[in-house]
C-alpha cells in the first residue's frame, strides 16, 4: 500500500491512491471519502499527512471540503491537453524535493517572419547530491508577447513564475509535442 521508504512523501502516496480511486469510481461523483479518522487508521498517519493529501485533491478539483459534513467527491468537467500547463519548479517542490535546470541554449530565433525566445533545458531533480535529469525541454515562445524574456536566468528561475510576476501573464495551454529521437550526446550526457 504505502511505500515508507519511498523517496515520495506519504501524503503525496495517499493523494494518489485516492485520485486513482475516484478515476477508477471507487468513489463516484457525490460520495464521501472517509473521514480523516478513518484514513488514519487505515493508512497508519498523522491527520496532518491526511489533510495535505486532501488539500492536494481539493486543488485538483476532484473533491470539496464541507465543514461539519466531511469531504465529497466533486467532478467537474475538466478541459486538459497532454499536461496541464504549470511550473516543473512548483511541481517538484511539491513532492519536498530541489528542482535543477540547466539552460542549454538561450537565443531569440526567427521563424516564419515571427521571432520566438528559444530556451533548450535539461530539467530535473536533486536528491542526496545526485542530480537526475527527467527531461530535455525545447521552448518556443513569441518574444512579442514577452519581449526581454531573454535576460531571466532559468537556471534558476521558474519559467512560468517570471511569466506570472514579470509579464502579469498566466498561460492557460501549451503546445506540447513529444519527438521520439536517437539518443545524441546531449540526451546521453543528461538523460543516461
Amino acid at each position: 500500500m504505502l511505500d515508507r521508504n519511498a523517496n515520495v512523501p506519504l501524503y503525496a502516496q495517499i493523494y494518489r491512491i485516492l485520485k486513482q480511486d475516484i478515476i477508477s469510481k471507487v468513489y463516484e461523483n457525490g460520495d464521501m471519502l472517509p473521514s480523516e479518522s478513518q484514513l488514519m487508521k487505515k493508512y497508519n498517519v498523522t491527520r496532518t499527512t491526511i489533510r495535505k493529501a486532501i488539500s492536494n485533491l481539493v486543488q485538483e478539483g476532484l473533491v470539496e471540503t464541507i465543514h461539519g459534513k466531511g469531504t465529497i467527491v466533486c467532478l467537474r468537467e475538466l478541459n486538459y491537453n497532454i499536461w496541464n500547463f504549470g511550473s516543473f519548479t512548483d511541481y517538484i517542490r511539491m513532492y519536498n524535493k530541489v528542482p535543477v535546470s540547466i539552460v542549454l541554449k538561450n537565443e531569440i530565433v526567427t521563424i516564419d517572419d515571427i521571432q520566438y525566445f528559444n530556451l533548450v533545458r535539461a530539467r530535473g531533480i536533486k536528491n542526496d547530491g545526485e542530480i537526475q535529469f527527467l527531461t530535455l525541454d525545447d521552448s518556443l515562445i513569441r518574444y512579442d508577447i514577452f519581449p526581454g524574456i531573454e535576460k531571466y536566468d532559468f537556471a534558476v528561475e521558474s519559467f512560468y513564475n517570471v511569466m506570472r510576476a514579470e509579464y502579469k501573464i498566466i498561460p492557460n495551454h501549451v503546445d506540447i509535442r513529444i519527438v521520439p529521437t536517437m539518443p545524441n550526446e546531449i540526451t546521453k550526457k543528461y538523460l543516461r
